[in-house]
């Protein structure tokens, strides 16, 4: 199958392909254009949903733990983790995924068992889908950075760059952000442009945020 398509140069106007054209073709599948994420996720899907038991649990407990290139699971032991994760590799590597870069919270006298593969110096806080995890008080958490000025007039363009500054797939923030979100809703409501200036209102709801 042909999935991506394109045709270099002219046949002057001539409707046959010329004898010297050379085709060329994609043996896998190209990261960066649109569709890669929805091909990623349908390829590793039907890839999980072929697993039968006794992995089937497994498989399914790793489809829905993942986030385009990333896992994110919980276990209840270290035996569970080293299971979970030689048999998840196993299972991807039929597919040649390579399942690595793993982080966990154990005490360190058990990283030996579960260590990376790169042999990485183990961090504290590591990066989950943009929150940070301290994997020694097992917890979930963001940092914003303060971007305000006494002197920089709020305006929609500020609200929407304040709003959007964390990543958070998950949707953790969701009861901190949605505020700015609902205010940029109610600038778009009012016709107001995004260096215009804001009425009183909204400007005392953000400074309240």
């Amino acid at each position: 199958m042909n999935l991506i398509g394109m045709f270099y140069g002219s046949c002057g106007g001539r409707t046959e392909i010329p004898q010297n054209t050379v085709t060329y073709r994609h043996c896998r599948v190209v990261f960066g254009i649109s569709c890669s994420p929805f091909l990623l996720a349908a390829v590793l899907n039907h890839v999980l949903d072929q697993v039968e038991e006794p992995l089937r649990n497994l498989a399914m407990k790793l489809k829905y733990s993942l986030y385009v290139d990333n896992c994110v699971a919980s276990v209840d032991s270290v035996s569970e983790l080293e299971h979970f994760r030689t048999e998840t590799q196993r299972i991807l590597k039929t597919a040649k995924f390579d399942l690595r870069g793993w982080k966990n919270n154990f005490l360190p006298e058990i990283q030996e068992t579960v260590q990376d593969s790169s042999g990485a110096v183990e961090e504290k806080e590591v990066s989950v889908l943009g929150l940070t995890w301290d994997r020694e008080e097992d917890t979930l958490s963001c940092k914003m950075i303060q971007t305000e000025n006494e002197g920089e007039p709020i305006t929609k363009r500020k609200i929407l760059s304040v709003a959007h500054q964390l990543f958070d797939p998950i949707g953790f923030t969701c009861p901190i952000t949605l505020i700015p979100k609902l205010l940029l809703q109610e600038c778009w409501k009012l016709g107001i442009s995004w260096d215009s200036k804001l009425p009183e209102d909204v400007i005392k709801k953000f400074k309240k945020w």
